[in-house]
């Protein structure tokens, strides 16, 4: 990340010369990309950064950052965290696009229930090796993952048959996803274009993911060993239980015994 700042036109500038009006700039020009989670990070980091120069080496500065939190719209707020999960019939409608033996439906056929059953990063899929896969059939060890630790992340058998047919063959260091990112997006736009869900982001596999496995009874610990989350609240962003599911886990059943019965409430 400060390699990335290192790279914006306020870096020619002085830590005295900066001012507010510089990341106002900064952070209106992130927001053309990015989300506004994105930007608050960035400039949370910033802050950070001045509280450091400030506090720890003593440099006469004001942080700007913080005058930035007087503005009314100065620091972007984050909205609530997205809730999406598979509606009815879009499983069946997805695995029907990856049928063809193309070599990039070959990968998806992989990647999807990887995702969707695991609920890997995709990041940390991508990383995937070869020699990784015959180590253990039951998980994947990620050596280095999102937040620098190592986990092992737990298979379903379709999820481990799959990628054992990639690996076959393969070198012990050759990445077992070929495709690079830019391929890999493009082809989940067409594959979820064609099955009817348009809007339906590869990240949100990872919500279906965890999401399915709490509506199993999977505990937090065991959920967060999964996922990898370090904290209860960031892992509670991926848990979104249906309606039915809510209900099954409270009653027991998803549907209203009135309404099997035939019986009005």
């Amino acid at each position: 990340m400060l390699n990335m700042f290192a790279r914006e036109d306020f870096a020619a500038k002085t830590v005295r010369e900066l001012s507010s009006d510089d990341f106002v700039e900064y952070r209106d020009r992130r927001l053309e990309e990015f989300s506004e989670s994105t930007v608050r990070n960035n400039l949370n980091t910033l802050s950070s950064i001045y509280r450091w120069l400030i506090h720890e080496k003593k440099v006469p500065a004001e942080n700007p950052i913080a005058a930035m939190r007087n503005f009314q719209f100065g620091i972007p707020q984050p909205k609530g965290h997205r809730e999406r999960r598979l509606n009815p019939g879009e499983e069946e409608r997805i695995w029907e696009q990856l049928k063809g033996e193309t070599p990039q439906n070959r990968q998806w056929a992989c990647l999807f229930p990887l995702l969707l059953d695991t609920g890997m990063r995709v990041g940390e899929a991508d990383s995937i090796l070869a020699g990784w896969v015959n180590a253990s059939k039951g998980f994947i060890r990620i050596p280095k993952t999102k937040n620098g630790e190592a986990r092992n992340v737990a298979l379903s058998d379709r999820a481990y048959e799959a990628l054992a047919v990639l690996a076959e063959g393969e070198p012990n260091d050759a990445k077992v996803f070929k495709f690079s990112k830019d391929s890999r997006d493009h082809e989940w736009q067409k594959i979820r274009e064609a099955a009817g869900c348009p809007d339906l982001r590869i990240h949100d596999l990872r919500h279906e993911a965890l999401s399915r496995m709490s509506a199993r009874g999977a505990d937090l610990k065991t959920l967060m060993r999964q996922s990898g989350h370090k904290t209860v609240a960031v892992l509670m962003k991926y848990l979104n239980p249906t309606d039915e599911e809510h209900r099954e886990r409270l009653f027991g059943t998803a549907t209203p015994n009135h309404v099997k019965d035939g019986r009005a409430a």
